[in-house]
């Protein structure tokens, strides 16, 4: 072992950005026995490089998507700019009723809360929005959008419920009206936890905080024979395109259970290809494709409501209801409706708004009569000739079939759904297919550059945040004000986004009347407003992307 006694000398620093050799330095090395004594060397180098302070910014996460948030709580989580003398405290303080810290939540409650609903719906048959509408139970459970109270039923399912004695499994799940069987009611409970809008199917979606209604059964309009037809190819050696003939009932070993999917199945999507079945069911082809046909001809074979129906409905909403939703300050989305009857009078909440039924809604009657028709288009869609662009709307993918909005349609078992797909270019947002951008420094601070080639026309990116309310809007200017920038992107007439903590990289486009480039459209897709930014020219690889913020900006 050896003792280390080490001596320096003071460092010599450089004022300039370069290397800067001090003198020598040496450490000593001694043995344990103290008989030898060496000393080390040391070369000191001092780097003292000139560094520029780093641009004033705020931290913010990144999502894809817009998350609703509605209005701002009323419990202070914080106070901002807290050792800034020129920000007006007790004025911001004054906007909140409690502070976060005195709110004394109890998950217990929630708990409590969710058994108090399933035993009242077990023995009165009460309704969620029935019991939230007694005032019998001091948590909401469908919550209200307008206060930003997202409901027990929504929060509980965004975490795993505490470990309660006797609490019965499916508490914290919709309950469903009628569940003959357990596997159909597994099915309802999983299903009310996705998101039916097109743009999610995603569960415990954070956008669209209106409660999930449980799907409607659906009859059959395809024949067997249609499928024996399909030019598609075998999806394999049991697929019934490759045994035309029957296959004999005996020679098939199905359980009750096997029985039990496909009727489900069949429920909800009677009209999907036998190959799409097959997997579903975990079943040969072929043996799907027999008792498909046999529901069909005989459905008391299920007991099953897919029986083919001839449709008769016309699809074109009724023209008085028709509403030019290109201005967002006009139209406003409402909730998809589901009730029984017809969507023909204000029962209908699509109805009363004048707005057309989408994808979401449980229409009883399908085709509903309020279902818009899909374009014709044989082009790209970014013409006013297309009725769905010159409304202000993207392509529906489930009614613009002929523009291949969805994608192009390669075979039964796949279709090809990416930037160039089809001959539709009005349905980008949905795509999600964006532009390589980057984000650096410009002579404005912080700015958006496009990291590729961009051609006139072409969809960039979305401009995504938190929606809220006007009364939040207002509430968050004097912080905005304070702060001298603002992310807040009017979106209808009721509500904005607010790109301040929650964003994507459009947040960083800087403000130019005369050099713009890009412009930014509120589309209606699939029901609810959404902004996207288009390119007013051909952008160069390298170059800022800049638009107009408009005269109400300022």
């Amino acid at each position: 072992m050896a003792a280390i006694d080490a001596q320096r000398k003071p460092f010599i620093y450089a004022n300039a950005d370069i290397l800067a050799e001090a003198d020598e330095d040496f450490f000593e090395l001694q043995d344990i026995d103290g008989s030898t004594l060496t000393r080390v060397p040391i070369k000191t180098v001092v780097i003292e490089p000139k560094l520029s302070p780093a641009s004033p910014y705020e931290s913010s996460s990144l999502t894809n998507r817009n998350i609703h948030w509605g209005d701002d709580s009323n419990h202070m989580q914080f106070m901002p700019f807290a050792e800034d003398p020129n920000f007006a405290h007790l004025d911001h303080a004054e906007q909140y009723k409690y502070f976060a810290w005195s709110n004394d939540f109890d998950p217990n409650t929630e708990i409590i809360v969710l058994e108090a609903a399933r035993r009242l719906k077990e023995s009165c048959g009460l309704s969620d929005r029935e019991i939230d509408a007694s005032n019998l139970l001091p948590m909401k459970l469908l919550g209200d959008s307008s206060s930003g109270d997202l409901g027990v039923r929504f929060t509980s399912n965004m975490r795993d419920p505490l470990p309660w004695p006797h609490l019965a499994a499916s508490a914290s799940s919709p309950q469903p009206d009628e569940c003959p069987s357990s596997l159909k009611k597994e099915f309802l409970d999983m299903a009310s936890y996705f998101c039916s809008n097109l743009n999610c199917v995603t569960p415990c979606c954070s956008v669209h905080v209106n409660p999930n209604h449980m799907p409607r059964e659906v009859p059959a309009k395809i024949a067997s024979r249609r499928f024996l037809n399909s030019s598609t190819d075998p999806c394999g050696d049991d697929c019934f395109l490759n045994h035309r003939s029957p296959t004999s009932e005996n020679a098939m070993k199905w359980s009750s259970d096997d029985l039990d999917v496909l009727k489900l199945t069949l429920d909800y999507s009677p009209d999907l290809f036998p190959c799409k079945l097959a997997e579903i069911c975990m079943r040969p082809c072929r043996e799907v494709f027999y008792f498909h046909r046999l529901s069909l001809q005989s459905p008391e074979i299920f007991t099953c409501r897919s029986v083919l129906v001839p449709v008769k409905l016309s699809m074109r909403a009724s023209a008085s209801h028709h509403l030019d939703i290109r201005d967002p300050n006009i139209f406003r989305p409402n909730a998809p409706c589901s009730h029984d009857g017809r969507c023909a009078d204000d029962s209908c909440p699509c109805f009363a708004n004048g707005a057309y039924c989408e994808a979401a809604c449980r229409c009883e009657h399908r085709p509903c009569i309020r279902r818009r028709r899909g374009c014709n288009c044989q082009r790209t869609c970014r013409t006013k000739s297309c009725p769905c662009y010159a409304a202000g709307m993207e392509c529906d993918p489930e009614v613009c079939t002929n523009c291949e909005a969805a994608g192009i349609y390669l075979n039964a078992h796949l279709y090809a759904v990416d930037a160039v797909s089809g001959r539709c270019r009005n349905a980008s947002i949905q795509r999600g297919v964006c532009k390589a951008l980057e984000v650096k420094e410009s002579k404005w601070g912080r700015g958006l550059f496009a990291a590729e080639a961009i051609k006139k026309g072409e969809f960039i990116s979305e401009y995504v945040g938190e929606l809220i309310y006007d009364a939040t809007v207002d509430s968050r200017s004097e912080l905005a004000n304070h702060r001298g920038r603002s992310y807040v992107f009017r979106l209808n007439s009721e509500v904005s986004i607010d790109s301040s903590y929650i964003c994507n990289e459009t947040r960083y486009m800087n403000h130019s009347k005369e050099d713009a480039n890009c412009i930014p459209e509120v589309k209606l897709v699939n029901g609810e407003h959404r902004i996207s930014f288009h390119a007013l020219k051909t952008i160069a690889s390298g170059e800022e992307l800049l638009f107009n913020y408009g005269d109400e900006f300022w």
